[in-house]
């Protein structure tokens, strides 16, 4: 029988799904509303359609959470660990050393929203919110990075 892997404060090391996606429904002020999160479920991962996947977590991801566009779904080994630093990414916690072709977006944690939702602020008089492929564009090319600080 194969023991299984624990981290440094001794909770099972456990893989997984971590995503990211924009919610259908926006802010009272009209602002795109991002959600993060994580889950261990991982059947049916063949199928490509992710916001799929995501919408068949539950009740909590359909109305107003239910996701337009994908723009995060990795795979990892170590969910927890992993989770924790891309939250800290999102929050501000933690930066990242190494340069990134793309520019770092405004990320704002939205709390009224709930804890694994952000908001990208919108740069005085500019009437154009951050488009979502940026945000996305940037994501992936800081993922590798991220995972890096999990080892």
């Amino acid at each position: 029988m194969q023991q299984q892997q624990t981290d440094m404060y001794g909770h099972a090391v456990r893989k997984g799904v971590i995503f990211g996606y924009l919610c259908t429904g926006k802010t009272d002020t009209k602002q795109r509303v991002y959600r993060f999160g994580k889950t261990t479920k991982t059947l049916n991962l063949s199928d490509h359609d992710h916001c799929r996947f995501i919408s068949k977590l539950g009740g909590a991801f359909s109305g107003l959470h239910k996701p337009r566009a994908t723009i995060l779904f990795e795979r990892v080994n170590r969910l927890d660990q992993v989770w924790d630093i891309l939250r800290d990414y999102l929050r501000r916690n933690l930066s990242v050393c190494e340069k990134t072709r793309t520019a770092r977006p405004p990320i704002v944690h939205a709390a009224r929203c709930g804890e694994n939702f952000y908001t990208l602020r919108q740069q005085p008089g500019t009437p154009v919110e951050f488009p979502v492929e940026e945000f996305h564009k940037h994501l992936a090319e800081v993922w590798s990075q991220l995972l890096k600080l999990a080892l």
